[in-house]
Order: C-alpha cells, then structure tokens, then sequence
C-alpha cells in the first residue's frame, strides 16, 4: 500500500486567543512515520501523538474513524502563524502536505516611517507611512487642522503622501493612520516645515499657486 495524504485543512485565519485544529487525513502502514512540523523554521511539533514541541498548547491526537491526526493548539499566539506541514515518511517515499496559518493582529505603523520632513518652498516632497498587520491594513492621510491635502481631498488613501512642489500653506502637522478592522485604528503625527525661498531666489522656479 503506498502511503498518501488523503486530506490536508484548508488555510485557517484566527485570532489571538483563538484554538484551532490542523486535520491531516492519510492512508499509512502502521511502521510508516507521521510527523507535523512547522515549515517556517523547521520546528519539529508531534511524531504521530507523541509531542515533540516543549509546549502544552500544542498537542495532537489520531481519529481511527478518519485515520487523521488532528494537530491542536490552543491560546494562538502571533508566532504560532505560518505554514504547517503533515508528512508521511516511509522506506521508500515521502508524502507532504501544507496548511497554512494566518493571525489576525491589529496593525502597527513602522519607525522606518516619516516623522518629520523639512524642505524649502518649491521641492517636491513625499512622506511616507509603514504599517503591517493582517489583514493587511489600509493607510489613510490627513492633516490635524482638516484642511485639504494635495490631492484636493480632505483624507488621502495610501502610504506616500506627495507634494509636486510643496507650499507654504502645506506646513503643519499631518496624521498618517493605519486600520484593518482589528482592534483599534492606530495614528501617527508627521511635521511638515516649510522653509521660505532664499531672498535671492525667491522668484526663481517656483510655481504658480493655485489660489
């Protein structure tokens, strides 16, 4: 009888605190090897039932009625999400099969973010904003006064936020937030200053505004 992974869970998305239950049906010799590993970073979770991760929120168990081994881990945590693998191991073949895992986690805006810019009235400038979090979050533009931007929006969409050439009515405070639907939308204030032309340039290059 040649080994086979009948049935593989189909990809989980969970939230922190969550449990969840990885199945992974199979047809096997009962000497052939039926491991559950953690592909991201090859940790090593059960030997048929027998636990192998140092843990007690994770353990598996073997359903005859189904011939599945159903991994489980309780109380999931944002490390726990990854991709999970079933194998079968024999004498003469290998059987894998992947499950993947995501987290749900509320998302957060990246130091390597604008926090402040200074340019001199006529530059082009662009800000920008780094958040991550799943699912993956949506960046928005503001000011603090709620005055326009340049896309002549109050709220711009996006993680750049340009200015093709800035003003001095641009300067101010901004706020780049990030949201995703899990737990709050978190916000992060980003300085414009916006220098005058030097005296002996000031009529050089710089654009008509808009009035």
């Amino acid at each position: 009888m040649k080994p086979s992974i009948t049935y593989i869970s189909q990809t989980k998305i969970v939230n922190i605190g969550d449990t969840v239950e990885l199945i992974c049906s199979v047809v096997a010799d009962r000497g052939d090897t039926i491991l559950w590993e953690k592909a991201n970073g090859n940790i090593f979770i059960s030997l048929k039932t027998t636990k192998i991760i140092p843990t007690d929120r994770f353990s598996t168990k073997f359903d005859p009625k189904s011939s599945s081994y159903k991994l489980e881990i309780k109380g999931i945590q944002e490390s726990d999400e990854g991709i999970y693998r079933c194998q079968i191991i024999s004498d003469t073949i290998v059987e894998k099969a992947e499950v993947e895992l995501f987290v749900r986690r509320q998302p957060i805006i990246h130091d390597n973010s604008t926090l402040s810019e200074v340019a001199t009235e006529g530059q082009n400038v662009t800000m920008v904003c780094y958040a991550s979090g799943y699912p993956t979050p949506e960046i928005w533009w503001s000011r603090l006064d709620n005055s326009t931007l340049p896309s002549k929006q109050i709220v711009h969409k996006g993680n750049t936020l340009e200015f093709s050439p800035v003003y001095k009515k641009d300067d101010g405070t901004y706020h780049c937030s990030a949201s995703n639907r899990v737990g709050k939308s978190v916000r992060r204030r980003v300085s414009l200053q916006v220098l005058p032309v030097p005296i002996d340039h000031a009529h050089e290059g710089l654009p008509d505004l808009d009035v």
